[in-house]
């Protein structure tokens, strides 16, 4: 027999089918948990194919492929693989309809994975600094691969350069072009995050 049960804990009503069940904060703190987990592999996924975008209809066997499991939209606490890209917006971007659907990073992902990278080019620079036009040959140098800005989610590298915290990166305008350097507090540089 099932009954309904409505909590109400300030403003918010949870509706929950079942036999005398409790609700439980630890199954919420699971799904959570497991959702973040769904997220970082969404990343580590999306990051490693062209474009750092993926058709949707290949999205299950290539995580099955790079992870070697199932990915099982149940264990998430959803029905539908739609449903569950759509609970994680800050990490995945759904362009298209029907057969055309592609999955993207979302720009926040893509400028952190950018960030993360000029700051290790920059550190290889002597005093730390850039200028744009030779960002791309240092880039190589210190990564050991070509860069491509449109796998960061844009077209010239100034869209995603203004986009940077001047906390880890300073980007100046000189009569030369753009120089970009870590920034300075006296003579200490202040540690620039990698994420």
């Amino acid at each position: 027999m099932k009954t309904q049960k409505l909590l109400q804990d300030n403003c918010l009503r949870f509706i929950m089918y079942g036999a005398r069940e409790q609700f439980n904060s630890r199954n919420t703190y699971s799904l959570s948990s497991q959702l973040s987990q769904f997220s970082r592999e969404v990343v580590d996924l999306l990051k490693r194919m062209p474009g750092c975008q993926m058709a949707f209809s290949k999205f299950i066997p290539s995580y099955h492929h790079h992870f070697g499991r199932q990915c099982r939209v149940a264990d998430f606490g959803f029905t539908k693989l739609l449903e569950l890209f759509e609970a994680v917006p800050h990490v995945l971007q759904i362009l298209g309809t029907g057969s055309q659907r592609v999955l993207y990073l979302a720009h926040r992902i893509h400028l952190r994975r950018f960030t993360s990278d000029l700051c290790r080019v920059l550190r290889t620079q002597p005093n730390k600094e850039c200028a744009l036009e030779q960002f791309p040959e240092c880039y190589e140098k210190a990564l050991g691969t070509d860069l491509n800005i449109t796998n960061f989610g844009v077209c010239y590298i100034e869209d995603i350069l203004k986009d940077v915290s001047e906390s880890q990166v300073v980007v100046s305008h000189t009569g030369n072009g753009i120089l970009m350097s870590i920034p300075k507090k006296g003579d200490q540089l202040f540690k620039c995050s990698i994420r």
